[in-house]
């Protein structure tokens, strides 16, 4: 589930009915910063999918956030040499978060190419036929180069490249989750249908200019698409040569079929729309409320919800409305068929299984429709989403959007860490545990740890006073060393929450006196001496579980450090302590 508070931050949160023991239950900020300042990026609406996550900000930039998976993300790209063209340099990533693999290399394949690569044909025709040998009647040849490149940037955001101005967006959407199935399959079954048949989902965006694109080429190997489509607009029959104006879009999560609402107030369902041509071939106007001018639109599989001028909530069922049905809107729904659902709701998001999740007018806190079921679209009462981001409270968040398209949702399962402030995950193999063997010898076993306590507190107790005695000692040996590590930091001074990749250097002389330092990989470093040092303390959070929070005197700046095992992060949370207790002028009184 995805959220988008009133500062332009993205969140999100787990949307599995059964969590365990290890899911973090909380809202992630996954907020959105610029490469070159790290300075936060205000987002105005995020659109989610079942693999991909489309941000857009204030200024009509797109931003995708790819989810991870199993799989690599790979694009084999090819071009063809003949004698006269060699087209290998025109070639770039299509954006920051892609990576060349390999080199150009030569399709060496014997079924169509010969030992050198080439294969040979009459001429350069369009429809000629090239063979892997050469004969009395070929007087061309060519060669097929390949270059494989992956995507990278997973579970961070990047900016979507821009071609042209007219590429600058006020809205977009997405949807059609439910035909996906369908389009992979007629991709397997046909090979010469069209790219659109292979596309994972159809994602719309509306420019500055009024005019209404549709992005092709998504796939799981192209996650954002390869180009647009323009959409003709929408003809305004009461004078001619005139078009709406479109202020909204919205799209259907199950079929996807697209909504636009004018800034007028009227509703336009698109129509024509199929697997293989998921943007469709017309526009049809349909009723809305007692004919009032509308402001929002969600619609699942059956169940179309609108937002009205008036600030009253609407919902009707659309008949005929089924799986993988592309239903005209403009013969099944009438403005008497609408159903008033009151005035305290607005922003609705709806799943492709018609669970309705919104938010409230008034305190805009973020609410899901319980008791959603095929023979109540309806639903009965609106429960409250708990805002917590693992702090002791509760949060005041003020949401502005909320996204549900990439939930499955079931209306018996509601996950309870949304609804229920107190819950906390129990993992089913504690309770198999607790009849476990050991447990039957507990007291033998806390017998034998006192006795190895013992042990190692008297040889540590020599150590520490053999190795942090009294820096002005005069029997005190003299030794000097560094450590060094690879690591992710942050400081608090900084303006962004980013973590940047650094080298730490450790520099211990005498055990007492010494400096830690951080240079930092796009420049600049950090450092403080052991005088300046207040305590180092290990903490985890959502994306660095092996991390250390050491505190300074110096601007009481604090620096946290993330290292890539816990053994390490334990090595240097005990080195930075005793240095901090040799160092510290109440050494002496310890």
């Amino acid at each position: 589930l995805w959220g988008l508070d009133d500062a332009g931050r993205p969140h999100r949160l787990n949307a599995s009915s059964e969590p365990h023991t290890d899911d973090y239950l909380d809202w992630i900020n996954e907020a959105v910063f610029a490469d070159f300042d790290h300075q936060q990026i205000r987002i105005q609406k995020v659109v989610a999918t079942k693999h991909h996550i489309i941000a857009l900000d204030r200024h009509g930039y797109c931003y995708l956030y790819a989810c991870p998976s199993h799989t690599a993300i790979r694009f084999v790209v090819s071009t063809y040499e003949n004698q006269q063209n060699q087209p290998l340099d025109s070639f770039e990533l299509p954006s920051d978060g892609w990576k060349w693999e390999q080199p150009w290399m030569i399709d060496s394949s014997e079924e169509y190419f010969d030992k050198e690569g080439w294969q040979y044909a009459f001429n350069f025709g369009a429809n000629v036929t090239y063979r892997n040998a050469q004969s009395a009647m070929t007087f061309v040849r060519r060669r097929r180069w390949l270059r494989a490149r992956r995507y990278t940037a997973l579970c961070r955001w990047v900016q979507m490249a821009i071609t042209k101005q007219s590429e600058v967006f006020l809205d977009i959407c997405a949807g059609g989750f439910d035909i996906e199935n369908n389009r992979s399959s007629t991709n397997n079954g046909n090979n010469t249908s069209s790219s659109s048949a292979s596309d994972l989902y159809s994602f719309f965006a509306l420019s500055l200019d009024g005019d209404l694109y549709w992005r092709e080429g998504i796939q799981k190997n192209c996650p954002e698409g390869s180009g647009w489509v323009q959409i003709e607009p929408i003809p305004n029959t009461s004078e001619e040569d005139t078009y709406h104006e479109i202020a909204a879009i919205s799209c259907s999560a199950s079929c996807g079929l697209l909504i636009a609402i004018t800034w007028n107030g009227l509703v336009f369902c698109r129509v024509g729309i199929t697997s293989k041509c998921p943007y469709g071939k017309g526009w049809r106007s349909f009723a809305s409320p007692c004919n009032l001018p509308v402001i929002s639109v969600a619609m699942g599989r059956r169940a179309l919800w609108m937002v009205t001028s008036s600030g009253r909530l609407w919902m009707t069922s659309v008949k005929g409305a089924a799986l993988g049905v592309y239903p005209d809107l403009s013969k099944c729904i009438t403005a008497d068929s609408y159903t008033s659902m009151g005035d305290g709701m607005c922003r609705i998001s709806v799943t492709n299984n018609d669970q309705v999740l919104g938010i409230s007018q008034r305190d805009e806190r973020m609410f899901i429709r319980s008791d959603v079921r095929d023979d109540e679209l309806s639903g009965r009462s609106w429960l409250e989403i708990v805002a917590r981001d693992g702090s002791a409270g509760d949060m005041n968040f003020k949401w502005r959007q909320v996204e549900t398209g990439n939930c499955a949702i079931v209306a018996k399962r509601i996950p309870r860490h949304w609804i229920d402030k107190n819950f906390i995950a129990r993992d089913c193999s504690a309770t198999a545990d607790l009849k476990s063997e050991w447990r039957q010898q507990v007291g033998l076993i806390i017998s034998l740890l006192d006795n190895r306590n013992e042990l190692l507190w008297n040889v540590f107790q020599d150590v520490e006073t053999a190795t942090l005695s009294h820096p002005n000692s005069p029997d005190r040996p003299s030794e000097s060393w560094t450590k060094t590590a690879n690591v992710h930091a942050s400081l608090s001074t900084w303006r962004s929450l980013n973590w940047i990749d650094c080298m730490a250097h450790l520099l211990v002389s005498d055990s007492v006196e010494g400096t830690i330092r951080l240079h930092f990989r796009r420049g600049g470093s950090f450092q403080a001496d052991f005088f300046e040092l207040l305590g180092a303390f290990a903490f985890c959070d959502s994306r660095w579980k092996n991390a250390l929070e050491v505190r300074t005197t110096q601007n009481r700046t604090t620096l946290n450090i993330a290292f890539a095992s816990e053994d390490e992060r334990d090595q240097w949370s005990d080195i930075l302590q005793k240095v901090y207790l040799s160092a510290s002028p109440l050494v002496g009184y310890i």
